[in-house]
């Protein structure tokens, strides 16, 4: 695995992110894109995987966000 070229995109499901995750798969990357939803064109060679806000949507601060459990 040494010198390959490895990338991890959040946000790679749509807009900047998926042409981001396009273009690097494009170019030989092993690319790996979170996000919320893939739109059409996401790229045959790379790996998406979706997640879900339900935690995050509460502000940290709380005291019970993931950050402070």
């Amino acid at each position: 695995m040494r010198g390959e070229r490895i990338a991890v995109v959040t946000g790679g499901g749509t807009g900047i992110g998926l042409a981001t995750a396009q273009l690097l798969a494009r170019k030989g990357w092993h690319v790996t894109a979170i996000g919320l939803e893939c739109a059409d064109g996401f790229p045959r060679n790379a790996r998406f995987v979706e997640e879900s806000l339900i935690e995050s949507e509460i502000p940290c601060g709380t005291g019970k966000c993931r950050q402070n459990q």
